[in-house]
């Protein structure tokens, strides 16, 4: 099977550029996938979901897109194959809040409705120009409507929020995946003080997690446990 991954610093080979400590590149999910799949992997570090999709309408086209060999520590290029079709597309999604200045809205609970539209809606039209292919959709950095996600498009299997399943909770949120707020634009935000209580929660629950070493991404333990989720639902 020809697999393409999707994702931030959360699918990186080696996201700690040799940190022993944390996940690496005979740990993360690339790893445990290509001992029996091809494995196409544009996961870049501090990615957003739009940038992540874009690369792979990039790499779709034809194009050399930036990404982390498996096994190496520094970004290369990739291209995708012509003779080959996609299988699988695994995408571990991101906060939807790392694209928020594509749009301008009062609210952070319209500007994650309004981001998860669009986001959604763009990986449609990656899904469609990838017939071949069957999505996986992860909830990583940024948790994922399930509900949503298949109104908008045919999901084969989805896990809607993956931090927190490691995490032992019910949900997480986006404001804590890596987003870079302008918060004066929010401050009349009726419910900005809850989205912080809940981004603190997170931050907490990963800082005391073994499955988060440095307290922000999921380790060696997390990404196999990841794979042993995914593996039944990919033919071999």
């Amino acid at each position: 099977m020809n697999i393409l991954i999707l994702s931030c610093s959360y699918g990186v080979p080696d996201y700690t550029l040799g940190n022993s400590g944390r996940a690496t590149t005979t740990s993360n999910i690339e790893y445990y996938l290509s001992k029996h799949h091809t494995v196409f992997n544009l996961s870049t570090n501090g990615s957003s979901n739009w940038q992540a999709i874009q690369r792979a309408h990039e790499f779709i086209d034809g194009s050399e897109v930036e990404h982390i060999p498996c096994g190496q520590d520094a970004y290369t290029t990739i291209q995708k194959p012509a003779d080959i079709n996609i299988d699988y597309v695994i995408w571990i999604g991101t906060s939807l809040l790392r694209d928020q200045h594509i749009i301008h809205v009062p609210t952070l609970d319209q500007c994650i409705a309004e981001l998860q539209d669009i986001t959604y809606n763009e990986m449609k039209k990656l899904m469609q120009k990838i017939p071949t292919a069957k999505l996986i959709a992860v909830g990583g950095c940024g948790p994922i409507d399930e509900t949503a996600l298949r109104n908008v498009l045919p999901v084969h299997y989805c896990i809607p929020d993956w931090r927190a399943e490691l995490l032992g909770m019910e949900y997480t949120e986006h404001l804590s995946g890596g987003a870079k707020l302008n918060l004066n634009d929010l401050i009349t935000d009726p419910r900005l003080s809850k989205h912080l209580s809940m981004a603190q929660t997170v931050y907490t629950n990963m800082h005391g997690s073994d499955a988060f070493p440095d307290s922000s991404h999921p380790g060696g333990i997390a990404h196999k446990g990841l794979y042993e989720k995914i593996l039944p639902h990919i033919s071999i």
